[in-house]
């Protein structure tokens, strides 16, 4: 990449683009929101307090994504994009949109220096479920804060508008009187498809404090000009030269999204002072530098586990985590963990006190390039409370709230993501679900005492092991008029306590983009969930779907099994396809508990009870174990995510819920591989259960002389067997099978 020898000054950096940094320089920005937490732009933790970096002025209608992917700029001969993307609704907002004061200064660069080119750059995408304005609809602008301009479309250097040419979203720019209305337009000839990303350029051609700034536009430019030096910049596809300038010393600037009432997508933010730091091309080879690293020091409980992230701009980055154990004299690499977040198996104190973590990055295009390495963390362990067995919450709705807090075991605070929030009802008694036509929404339910939507610093629900969380809830299914075809109907417990940002009823109520449809602020949150096959008749052989979550860097909780790792799916055998399933206007209740059966070991188990088309009572039920090493056991969050009006009941009435801690007994989860060794006629069976340690088990040893395909005979041996070993003094010279299990 061609780097300009004057000036540039490193604010952000975004994936796969190098910057240096030398003095005398101004300002660039590079954003491709990697680092920003889901939320409005201007949520507390997402830069939203104005400084460097940071966006402020948060909206509803526009939203950064964790997990969403990014629109992709490789295929238009940029850097590929590591980061994750803007989402813009249909909501116009004009007057005051979100906005990143990209330089430190109180000063726009440009009316402090003569001769100054400020290049904008990123991609932006339009929507086809709705046409443009055709006379023309704002999308970007730039310009400026100071005490007496706080606002947009005030003091504006440009402004980038859209309108619709033919079906096709046609580009121009123009310069800023210094009233609201724009000045005339200057369109490029260049139109672009609905639901195609497209790049744009900028460059604001500054002379110091005289008015006579000149505005270039490019559309989609030329990809062998990426990187190329100011002599060889393409001709631009359109210019705005007409109309007065800001001439104004005091102000940052700011490059500002408008929510310009049009459904679009933005990524890849870049404001620098050369057209090679604009158009990072895809190819080059950059050495890989660490600007963002996990702290030094990480506190958590036991028995969790402990999420690491860091930004490593370079060109095709390799990373590999590695962890030491005796305080850094060495480091050993971790088998699997090759990407920018590194989620740990669960922390023990025996084993895992002061860990330390740290990442190694290489680069993929070079590798003579110096390896880059983040200070190590290290992670310290507490040991946990334990929830005693008893009643958690048993709320029946007859104060006809339902999200008035406190929480109490007789009050349950529910939550809707709907901006409708009457789809959500208990004032007759009971509480009233009502799933959303056409969208999905989450019904999320904080069953631990909170205040001001947050969890207070009483535990989750943490289990010991034997005990197990009980989730009771009743559901009366109402009318099916809407009833199209089947749905994941899903539920599932969560933990926000230790990772997650809960919601108060305010953002539940009012920002239905940051925790609206399936979202629910997931980010960060660990937990089981259940997906069933909904429905008149099931479509799936085995209609309930067992899942745990391991996608934590997700915002969306519930609305993807793609953030779950399946732990298979039942009731066991299956054969449930085209089988009655849910009648309408009927009674069913489920049952969704979690078991902690050893120390990093958990059962999920559901059960839906009711009667299907035939009048004969149902009991769909499966269990399964966590086989996948994450054995939550920590919980203060009940949810239901309905797909869609038309895949679920008009209407779901739930006469209770509860939630109880309850003790289980000891059961073999698994008998590892029995070993078996001879001695003349002697075979020696040796075995080890999990758990371990536990004395009460007894077992039975059967044996057969053959295998076969059905009707093999076993013969019992023993039974009531206290111990891990056992001989068979009748071993022959054929062949023997033997079988262990328990009881």
């Amino acid at each position: 990449m061609k780097r300009n020898k004057l000036s540039i000054f490193l604010l952000t950096m975004a994936s796969g683009l190098l910057l240096c940094q030398n003095a005398g320089a101004f300002a660039i920005v590079t954003e491709e929101f990697a680092n920003y937490q889901t939320g409005r732009l201007g949520d507390p933790n997402t830069g939203g307090s104005g400084q460097i970096p940071g966006w402020n002025t948060a909206q509803n209608s526009i939203t950064v994504t964790n997990g969403s992917g990014s629109l992709d700029g490789h295929l238009l001969g940029l850097v590929a994009s590591a980061g994750d993307r803007v989402f813009i609704d249909a909501t116009n907002n004009l007057s005051n949109g979100v906005y990143n004061k990209w330089n430190n200064g109180g000063v726009y660069p440009g009316n402090t220096t003569t001769n100054i080119n400020l290049y904008y750059s990123f991609l932006y995408k339009f929507h086809s479920d709705a046409p443009l304005d055709p006379v023309g609809q704002r999308v970007i602008q730039v310009n400026k804060q100071n005490s007496g301009y706080t606002s947009s479309g005030n003091i504006t250097h440009f402004f980038l508008i859209a309108k619709d040419v033919a079906g096709k979203v046609q580009l121009g720019i123009c310069k800023e009187p210094g009233q609201v209305n724009p000045a005339v337009t200057n369109w490029a000839s260049t139109n672009i498809n609905y639901e195609d990303t497209f790049f744009v350029v900028i460059k604001n051609k500054t002379s110091g404090t005289t008015s006579n700034e000149v505005d270039s536009l490019w559309i989609n430019p030329p990809t062998n000009s990426f990187g190329a030096a100011e002599g060889s910049v393409p001709t631009a596809n359109a210019v705005a030269a007409d109309g007065s300038d800001d001439t104004s010393t005091t102000g940052q600037g700011r490059f500002f999204i408008d929510s310009c009432g049009q459904h679009a997508e933005f990524d890849e933010l870049r404001i620098a002072n050369t057209w090679a730091d604009a158009t990072p091309w895809y190819g080059q080879c950059l050495a890989p530098i660490i600007t963002v690293a996990p702290a030094a020091n990480v506190t958590n409980v036991e028995g969790l586990n402990v999420t690491l992230q860091i930004t490593a701009p370079c060109t095709s980055p390799i990373y590999q985590w590695q962890i030491s154990q005796n305080n850094g004299s060495t480091w050993s690499n971790i088998s699997g963990a090759n990407n920018y977040s590194y989620t740990t198996p669960t922390l023990w104190i025996a084993t895992d006190q002061h860990n330390q973590y740290h990442c190694v990055v290489t680069s993929g295009c070079n590798s003579l390039d110096t390896p880059a390495t983040n200070a190590a963390t290290t992670v310290t362990l507490t040991s946990a409370t334990y929830t005693p067995v008893g009643l958690i919450m048993y709320d029946t709705f007859s104060d006809t709230y339902r999200g008035n807090t406190p929480v109490t075991t007789n009050n349950s605070v529910w939550y809707t993501t709907s901006a409708d929030t009457s789809g959500l009802d208990a004032s007759t008694g009971a509480l009233i679900a009502t799933p959303l036509s056409g969208t999905s929404t989450l019904w999320w339910c904080n069953f631990l005492n909170e205040s001001n939507g947050v969890p207070s610093t009483l535990v989750p629900v943490t289990l010991n092991i034997t005990n197990a969380i009980v989730v009771t809830l009743p559901l009366n299914l109402g009318d099916m008029t809407s009833f199209t075809n089947n749905g994941a109907l899903r539920f599932g417990l969560f933990d926000y306590a230790d990772a997650g940002t809960t919601a108060n009823s305010l953002l539940f109520t009012n920002d239905t983009t940051a925790c609206g449809g399936s979202s629910g602020n997931g980010l960060g949150v660990r937990g089981y969930a259940l997906s069933v096959d909904f429905g008149t008749n099931f479509t799936a052989n085995s209609p309930l779907s067992l899942m745990v979550r391991n996608g934590l860097t997700d915002v969306n909780l519930i609305g993807t099994t793609g953030d779950f790792i399946s732990m298979d799916s039942g009731p066991a055998g299956g054969g449930y396809t085209n089988a009655p399933a849910f009648k309408p206007d009927t009674n069913y209740k489920l049952v969704l508990q979690v078991t902690r059966t050893d120390t990093n070991r958990c059962r999920l188990s559901a059960s839906i009870t009711g009667v299907n088309y035939a009048g004969v009572s149902t009991n769909w039920s499966f269990s399964n174990v966590d086989t996948n090493g994450l054995a939550y056991h920590r919980f203060d969050t009940f949810a239901i995510r309905p797909n869609k009006l038309e895949n679920a009941p008009d209407t779901i009435t739930m006469p209770y819920f509860e939630v109880q801690v309850v003790p289980t007994a000891w059961e073999i989860e698994q008998i590892n591989p029995v070993t078996v060794t001879r001695s003349g006629t002697s075979a020696t069976l040796n075995w080890t259960p999990i758990p371990t340690g536990v004395a009460n088990f007894t077992y039975s040893i059967q044996k057969a002389t053959q295998l076969l395909y059905t009707n093999t005979v076993w013969s019992l041996l023993v039974t009531n067997l206290a111990a891990t070993t056992y001989t068979d003094t009748s071993a022959t010279a054929s062949n023997s099978f033997y079988r262990v299990h328990s009881p």
